[in-house]
């Protein structure tokens, strides 16, 4: 059981090391091809790349439980997400390279990054203002607007243009409760916005009821002077009932060892075709690049991006990743319910192995055999 334990902590996390490893060298390879086919002013492909190695950085973050190096993938991730901003800009996408500026900036981007951003928004910017209309009942609410770029004051109804992004507006009227409302804008949107404002109520004050404080007289009734027989109470008994507790959680933990290692299996199958399907997609480059060594010194070891040979060799390794995680999941959950299960076998058992516990002797209170007096009654006489 120790030793299921254990490997319920190390196998995992060694595998999730090797998965971030393999994520992040597959987004480097990405980004560096997208690099060439900026430089060769082929922005659709390079996008491609681009949002592939952008995806890869994520599962990399989400494999590695360090967090130097989430902290590291992140960094690295946000200056992929800026240079996808680049290009949408080159290939004049104004409202994708918009919406990569801002997510970066908001992600948390370095200095340096923040400053490229803030020089190339002015480029952005008049391709991607949006409009919004705002109504209010009552009309003539005077409307406190917060935006990146500072505060507007407008009354309704009113027409203006917005950066795209984050906006907040205050709304506020005589004998009306203050709304707050944050917004997010998107680029080049036309919005019409209505919102009604809660009054305030008056209040009045009621009078409670008028109580009568006067005192009840409260009638006095006389219990009547009859004996009580005293009846034993009945010895308990005890169950000796089958033990349905302890034998629960040893069949529930049995169970829970055939389901986890069922999902150990398969786990270790996905693991196996993965493992497989790598070599093939290694052998699969190796035998393109012994017909065409020029075209794999060209491309980084690999087919020409956008041929039939570079899409295969994706394929491959598409596939590989995806039953990588499939394998590394179900080998974490198979390891986690034998664990839960080892732990209900041998909690059923040890209840199973404790003596049952004695009944303990009941006591009870003898009855009177004679009367007693109500309240206000009159003394008894023995």
């Amino acid at each position: 059981m120790v030793c299921g334990l254990s490997l319920l902590y190390i196998l995992p996390s060694h595998t999730h090391a090797q998965s971030s490893r393999l994520y992040f060298a597959k987004a480097k390879n990405l980004y560096r091809t997208g690099l060439r086919l900026v430089q060769r002013q082929k922005y659709t492909e390079a996008l491609i790349e681009f949002e592939t190695a952008v995806a890869a950085i994520k599962n990399a973050i989400r494999s590695t439980s360090s967090q130097s190096k989430k902290n590291r993938y992140h960094r690295v991730y946000l200056g992929v997400l800026f240079t996808v901003g680049r290009t949408y800009q080159y290939n004049r996408q104004w409202k994708k390279a918009y919406t990569s500026y801002y997510n970066c900036s908001k992600l948390g981007a370095s200095a340096n990054i923040q400053r490229q951003i803030q020089a190339q928004m002015p480029k952005v910017l008049p391709h991607v203002m949006s409009t919004l209309q705002l109504r209010t009942n009552p009309s003539g609410t005077t409307v406190l607007l917060e935006t990146s770029t500072g505060f507007k004051k407008r009354q309704t109804p009113f027409t203006i243009s917005v950066r795209p992004g984050d906006i907040t507006f205050t709304m506020t009227y005589p004998g009306y409760k203050r709304k707050r409302i944050k917004l997010y804008i998107p680029p080049g949107a036309r919005l019409s916005k209505f919102f009604s404002l809660d009054g305030t109520e008056a209040t009045t004050t009621r009078q409670p009821p008028s109580v009568d404080r006067r005192p009840t007289p409260v009638a006095i009734k006389r219990r009547s002077l009859t004996t009580r027989t005293y009846k034993k109470p009945p010895k308990p008994t005890q169950s000796t009932g089958v033990q349905w507790l302890p034998w629960t959680l040893v069949g529930v933990g049995v169970a829970a060892i055939a389901g986890g290692a069922t999902a150990l299996y398969l786990g270790q199958s996905e693991l196996s075709k993965a493992k497989d399907v790598s070599n093939q997609g290694n052998q699969f480059r190796i035998d393109y690049c012994t017909k065409n060594p020029t075209i794999c010194d060209q491309n980084n070891g690999g087919p020409t991006p956008g041929s039939s040979e570079h899409t295969t060799f994706v394929q491959y390794e598409t596939d590989f990743y995806k039953l990588a995680n499939d394998g590394n999941t179900k080998t974490l959950v198979g390891w986690i319910i034998i664990g839960a299960g080892a732990v209900a076998s041998v909690t059923g058992i040890i209840l199973l192995a404790m003596p049952p516990k004695k009944p303990q002797p009941t006591t009870s209170l003898l009855g009177i055999s004679h009367a007693l007096p109500a309240i206000g009654g009159p003394p008894v006489s023995r």
